[in-house]
């Protein structure tokens, strides 16, 4: 913590002297970083839209890291504007891996920010498009693992278990792969599914039984939450 101010007052002047440099990327990243974990979050954010200016090559990763943070920060409209700046650089950029990662992410914003319906079209585009398919980038991985998470939560909302199943499973498999952090809470949410549809069919039961044994050896917390619902 003491490096801190040091390190934010070099990356600084590394930006102030070579805005679009050749180590401008990590010094734009860190430096947010370094403002985030200080509590600066207005200066995060500054860096990051200054970032995404600085140059064509950086718009595309500073808007879609811009549009994280907003997200994160539960700012659903600015990270809606963020991702779609994303989306219109990585279409430049001809980027598709890219440009699906930020609708994803765009479509995810929509059903927090209440817009099912939006949602749920951006989301669709992106786990029915079979161009996301490359075997050199997990990039395309990522984009779905956070697409059918998303869209699992949409279904759900719209009462419909059976096809938010199918969507969590497989984004706890897209998480898995792309190493994200929503392979357990997808389960949780797959066998909830399964508990609310087991009385329909006894494949359900079997299911729910499978996705219980793979959260208690995995996932306890979340099963311990599972089962309330």
């Amino acid at each position: 913590a003491s490096a801190a101010p040091e390190a934010i007052k070099a990356y600084s002047d590394y930006i102030k002297n070579w805005k679009a440099g050749y180590f401008a990327r990590e010094a734009y990243r860190g430096l947010a970083a370094l403002q985030v974990n200080g509590g600066q979050k207005d200066a995060a954010r500054t860096t990051l839209r200054n970032m995404a200016r600085a140059d064509n090559a950086m718009q595309l990763e500073g808007s879609q890291a811009l549009g994280e943070f907003e997200a994160g920060e539960g700012k659903w409209s600015d990270a809606i504007t963020a991702f779609k700046a994303a989306q219109s650089a990585a279409k430049t950029e001809k980027d598709s891996n890219a440009e699906a990662l930020a609708k994803a992410w765009e479509g995810w914003m929509a059903l927090k920010a209440g817009n099912t319906n939006d949602a749920k079209a951006l989301l669709e585009s992106v786990t029915g498009d079979d161009s996301l398919d490359d075997p050199d980038s997990t990039v395309d991985e990522a984009a779905l693992s956070v697409a059918f998470p998303a869209l699992g939560d949409a279904h759900v909302a719209g009462g419909n278990y059976q096809k938010g199943y199918d969507a969590y499973i497989k984004g706890a498999y897209y998480a898995w792969w792309a190493r994200g952090n929503q392979e357990g809470r997808c389960l949780g949410r797959a066998y909830v599914c399964a508990k609310k549809l087991e009385s329909t069919d006894a494949k359900w039961k079997t299911r729910k039984e499978k996705l219980r044994t793979a959260l208690a050896l995995g996932f306890p917390r979340i099963l311990q939450d599972s089962d309330k619902e």
